[in-house]
């Protein structure tokens, strides 16, 4: 059986065991996790992919819960040993779970977690910067200088592609090709053409408003279409970035037939999954036709390439970094370990894990929730309701605590009221029997019904004040009261 090289240990003395196969960026996951009580082990091996044997030598005998790596191989091998180990909890540090057998993770009772809503704008960041390079030919121009070809400017050379007035495709218009959209629509002018099985109505509201202001402006509007199939989306569009789910409808999505169908200077852009794309027939297509560009951030063999894309020179390929920005690795790294800690803990599982914003504060404690489970389901577990009370405007906190959600708010043990207030907030007994009572009421009210109830509450809890509407309408502003009206009238 392989052997770690060698490990990192934190809070030797902590009461649960919970396992990282990779070093992870920043320190706050790990702190974190010593808050709670949990003894941190971290894989500090040089080899780039676990094996198996190496992974369930890291579990050992007894282990709480792992956070992984999107390039081990979570089956039933692992999910066996982790459960005769105690384990509880494993959770990608990543928001594709293709790596994991769900099923063998089901089995053992072992809750798998993952890491969205925080690597939408990193993505579509990395397939607008892919596509302007690919446009612009960026890599080439740059080898070039660097090989110090330059005599002086002329006429042809790196001639691109202008993407003002072109048309953009997506396939698929989920939160990160939606934010993709409206990237290359508001940054460069271009018109949208999309494929996704549901209507992405806010992408359509934003083209058609900004659309309407360049109108206003003299100039000439953007416009939008949502495509009847995906092969309409290849036909028309000029530049085409791919963002689908990987499930057996999607391998080699793009073929040689789709490919043949693309405009001969066409771009093609893929920061999801590898094998969306037959990476054989996207070489033959490359040297058939070298006009039409490439940008890849995964691959269908990776690490591997497909023989010959290296040498493509209408080819760019990055090492799978879409998501490679500081703060959203850092912020996958911390809900990746408070997914195993929500488990380890018995917290309920957070109602929405694409809005993942509390988790992420690092001003105030994170709630007491797992971000996102995606088997919490099939092995029954609560889910809570709690979620940012900001996200609907309805109170506006007192300054200093923008952002925080009101669990956030109501759960800080002491904190300094506005400066207006003279004194500080009564500290609460209990915070985990007040965290409790938060989670117990937030599963028998819907969210409207919660948040109403929450906003009533609030000044009692935090300032034991009598509730009185005339003191909650002292402490909401006109336009809060107006939101809460209508709130109230849905509800009702």
């Amino acid at each position: 059986m392989a052997k770690p090289v060698s490990i990192e240990v934190w809070n030797p003395n902590g009461k649960y065991r919970v396992v990282s196969t990779k070093p992870m960026p920043g320190t706050r996951w790990i702190n974190l996790l010593i808050e709670q009580d949990c003894r941190v082990e971290i894989c500090t091996q040089k080899k780039t992919i676990l094996s198996v044997e190496d992974i369930i030598a890291l579990i050992g005998d007894r282990c709480d819960g792992v956070i992984g790596q999107l390039t081990e191989d979570w089956g039933e091998t692992l999910f066996s040993a982790l459960s005769r180990a105690g384990g509880k909890a494993f959770s990608n540090m990543a928001v594709g779970y293709n790596n994991v057998d769900v099923n063998a993770a089901n089995k053992y009772g072992v809750a798998v977690g993952n890491t969205p809503g925080v690597l939408t704008e990193t993505t579509a960041e990395l397939a607008a910067s892919l596509s302007v390079a690919a446009a612009r030919r960026i890599v080439e121009a740059d080898e070039f200088m660097r090989a110090g070809r330059y005599d002086g400017w002329l006429p042809h050379l790196f001639v691109g592609n202008l993407l003002k007035g072109q048309t953009v495709g997506v396939i698929g218009a989920g939160r990160i090709g939606s934010a993709y959209a409206r990237m290359m629509v508001e940054g460069f002018k271009m018109n949208l053409i999309y494929f996704d099985l549901y209507q992405a109505t806010r992408l359509e509201k934003f083209v058609t408003a900004y659309g309407a202001f360049l109108k206003a402006n003299g100039e000439q509007p953007v416009t939008w279409k949502r495509a009847s199939s995906m092969d309409e989306v290849l036909r028309e569009a000029d530049v085409i970035s791919l963002h689908p789910v990987l499930d057996k409808t999607t391998y080699h999505l793009i073929n040689k037939e789709r490919l043949a169908t693309m405009k001969k200077e066409a771009i093609l852009v893929n920061c999801s999954r590898g094998p969306v794309v037959d990476e054989v027939a996207l070489v033959a297509h490359l040297k058939e036709n070298p006009m039409f560009r490439v940008g890849l951030d995964v691959f269908e063999d990776e690490p591997f390439m497909k023989p010959g894309l290296a040498n493509m020179k209408n080819a760019i390929v990055v090492p799978h970094i879409a998501s490679a920005s500081k703060w959203t690795r850092e912020g996958m790294a911390t809900l990746a370990a408070l997914n195993v800690l929500g488990k380890i803990k018995g917290y309920p599982v957070w109602s929405d894990p694409n809005r993942v914003e509390p988790f992420l504060n690092e001003n105030a404690p994170p709630p007491a929730a797992s971000p996102s489970i995606v088997n919490a389901k099939a092995l029954g577990l609560a889910v809570s309701k709690l979620f940012p009370l900001s996200s609907l405007f309805f109170f506006r906190y007192p300054a200093g605590y923008a952002g925080r959600s009101m669990a956030d708010y109501l759960l800080l043990p002491e904190v300094e009221d506005p400066p207006d207030a003279g004194r500080k907030s009564p500290r609460i007994a209990s915070i985990d029997v007040f965290r409790g009572l938060c989670v117990f009421v937030s599963s028998i009210l819907s969210p409207s019904l919660f948040t109403l109830a929450a906003a009533m509450i609030f000044p009692v809890v935090r300032h034991g004040s009598s509730l009185s509407v005339g003191y909650i309408m002292a402490r909401i502003s006109v336009s809060d009261f107006i939101f809460a009206g209508n709130v109230l009238s849905i509800v009702s």
